[in-house]
């Protein structure tokens, strides 16, 4: 009886005489691969539940998450696009009653769009996040493709109240990190940090007029400036380059700055008073292993334009064969990235030459008014000065590659570079060259910086 309720009576192997009458119930034409167990059923079990292998393999672990990290992008743009929407119709409401008012009163209207914008803004500021702004720049591009113009001007006005307001929350110096990075050029970058460091170091507040620079020293900022270097780089993916770019030339830049003040003032840099003296900038005390180990071999390889490709490459993407993987210092440093990225690698730099020259000075004074000819752990006459000399020309070529990743957002530095900075001054024109040549030709002798 069974079997004709499963089978139909048309299969060769089902008999003919049994359940004839129940031929009107549709049933499947072909036979399951697995024949049921009808006589001892298992409770709670249905045989259609149990999930059959998965075809895809192991790639399909990954769809959950990605669809997972889909959704959650879907729900923050949703209720990026709620809250535009809401201030929208606020700003839109409240000139729509001035205007009516206005219009019974025979008066001008009391309520502009800028204040209705920053009411607005400034009842929502606390509930805003960066999904915020990335939902309102994709609003004002579609509105400028779709010819709106009007609603366009009221969603850059809000776009423009919202940098305005968050910035007025900020440090000071943030806000002057802030002012800086709206330049393009180099010299008003400068004229940003100059002006603030300047009020700081007169004693002057903080900006009081609108679009005044806010007073920050160079201590503040720096560590302001590494601090955003820091947690950018300190992510498994760099979400911005060009961003981290230029934050790493701000950061350059004041150091040069604090350089170019400190000998321009005069005063002993070794003495310290009440007044505004300028000290030495404070280094790191301990470098990524990975940094150092790319630097010692930048050190070696003579070629300017194979360095600037080096560092380019390097720089524009996690590279994996800038250096060999390091062991951990420490178990905090297990868990994050080790790639060479360029705010480590310019603090590596800057350590590794304030290291070397405190090294000569140790030696100068050491030696007393001898030759000292057999000294140094740079070996030769002139101790560790021509490797100083490499990594400032190191340093230079860095900037370069920096400056146009800043500039052209993600262009390769390798193209059109002619060596022309300054020359290498330490190792011939001519000779072997390459990866190699650190003894041949008046080749740089390397020398490995100790790594706390």
């Amino acid at each position: 009886m069974h079997q004709v309720v499963l089978y139909p009576p048309n299969q060769p192997w089902v008999r003919r005489d049994a359940g004839a009458p129940r031929q009107a119930v549709p049933l499947p034409s072909t036979p399951p691969t697995r024949r049921p167990c009808l006589s001892g059923r298992r409770s709670g079990v249905l045989f259609s539940a149990a999930p059959g292998p998965n075809p895809t393999g192991p790639s399909s672990s990954s769809q959950p998450d990605a669809a997972q990290k889909r959704a959650e992008i879907t729900a923050n743009v949703e209720r990026a696009a709620a809250m535009v929407g809401e201030i929208v119709n606020e700003v839109t409401r409240e000139l729509f009653v001035s205007e009516a008012v206005a219009y019974i009163q025979n008066d001008r209207a009391d309520q502009t769009e800028l204040v209705a914008v920053r009411e607005a803004v400034a009842r929502r500021l606390d509930f805003l996040d960066a999904n915020f702004l990335t939902t309102l720049a994709g609003f004002i591009r579609a509105c400028e493709q779709r010819g709106d113009s009007q609603l366009c001007r009221m969603l850059t006005a809000i776009h423009e109240e919202v940098l305005r307001q968050v910035g007025a929350r900020m440090p000071a110096a943030a806000q002057v990190l802030d002012l800086a990075l709206r330049h393009a050029d180099k010299d008003e970058r400068v004229g940003v940090l100059r002006a603030a460091t300047t009020a700081a170091a007169a004693g002057t507040g903080g900006a009081t007029a609108a679009g005044a620079i806010p007073a920050a020293d160079f201590d503040t900022l720096a560590a302001t400036a590494s601090k955003f270097i820091d947690e950018m780089e300190e992510q498994a993916e760099v979400p911005d380059r060009r961003l981290l770019a230029r934050l790493v030339l701000l950061r350059e830049e004041l150091r040069l700055l604090r350089e170019e003040m400190r000998f321009a003032s005069g005063l002993d840099p070794d003495l310290d008073s009440d007044h505004q003296v300028l000290m030495a900038e404070p280094v790191r005390s301990n470098v990524p292993q990975r940094c150092a180990a790319f630097l010692k071999e930048l050190v070696a390889v003579s070629d300017p334009l194979r360095r600037v490709g080096l560092l380019a490459a390097a720089f524009e993407r996690d590279w994996d064969g800038a250096a060999p993987r390091q062991k951990p210092q420490t178990a905090f440093h297990a868990n994050q990235p080790d790639w060479v990225r360029p705010g480590r690698l310019m603090a590596t730099l800057q350590s590794m030459v304030v290291q070397l020259q405190g090294l000569d000075e140790a030696n100068a004074s050491t030696a007393g008014s001898g030759g000292g000819g057999s000294g140094g752990v740079g070996g030769g006459a002139g101790g560790n000065t021509a490797v100083i000399a490499r990594l400032e020309t190191i340093r230079s070529e860095a900037m370069a590659v920096l400056d146009r990743m800043h500039t052209a957002g993600s262009g390769t530095a390798v193209g059109d570079g002619d060596g022309s900075d300054g020359g290498i001054g330490v190792s011939g024109k001519g000779g072997s060259g390459g990866s190699g040549g650190g003894g041949s030709s008046g080749g740089v002798p390397v020398v490995e910086p100790s790594v706390v």
